[in-house]
């Protein structure tokens, strides 16, 4: 088998991994993860009344770019626990960026944020969400060699995708138009697999 190949292996491994982890996570309160209550009361209101549903076919494109999305958290967090230098780590995170979240992040905001009124508070929470994501990462680019910036953006890239699978996605699908999100659900998720082969350095990879 080519080196190729196993790395190929083990990213399927790891991306069925990180559904798992999506599923798990997504039975968790939000009280945990910030240690306190969400204090904009409008914001509390529309989670406390959330409930499972059928999601659209043009969300689940978003979805499942939110598994690479978690495959990316738990990488970084692999080559921390590992002590893997930052500077391999960060590295890969602003390569990975550019080749899949920025896109992924411009076409939530264009495709779907859009649809919801300017002042809609979870709109607003998601784009403050980029936002300090989009900071992080041109930080990160200057300060390749700071692990707590990486442990940083880890944690709040899992808060937000944790967010817009059991909040948000649900919130626009239940005001979005049937027709205008039929408009969208030819959109394709983003390919992790063809992302990563154009990246050699696998520090994630448990080495036996």
């Amino acid at each position: 088998m080519t080196d190729i190949n196993k790395k190929h292996d083990v990213d399927h491994v790891l991306l069925r991994q990180s559904i798992v982890y999506l599923s798990i996570n997504m039975t968790y309160t939000h009280s945990c993860d910030s240690g306190g209550k969400w204090e904009n009361n409008q914001i509390t209101k529309q989670m406390e009344n959330h409930t499972p549903q059928k999601r659209h076919q043009a969300i689940i494109s978003f979805s499942r770019d939110h598994h690479f999305g978690l495959l990316l958290v738990w990488k970084i967090r692999q080559g921390l626990n590992k002590a893997v230098n930052p500077e391999r780590i960060s590295n890969y995170v602003t390569f990975f960026f550019k080749e899949d979240l920025e896109k992924h992040f411009k076409e939530e905001e264009r495709l779907l944020f859009s649809k919801l009124p300017v002042g809609d508070v979870l709109r607003k929470k998601a784009e403050a969400d980029h936002l300090a994501i989009y900071k992080l990462i041109v930080t990160i680019e200057k300060k390749n060699d700071d692990a707590t910036l990486l442990s940083q953006l880890a944690n709040e890239l899992e808060k937000h995708i944790r967010f817009e699978e059991r909040e948000l996605f649900n919130h626009l699908q239940n005001n979005i138009p049937i027709d205008e999100l039929a408009s969208i659900d030819s959109r394709l998720s983003n390919s992790s697999k063809e992302i990563d082969e154009k990246w050699e350095d696998v520090f994630w990879e448990i080495i036996k």
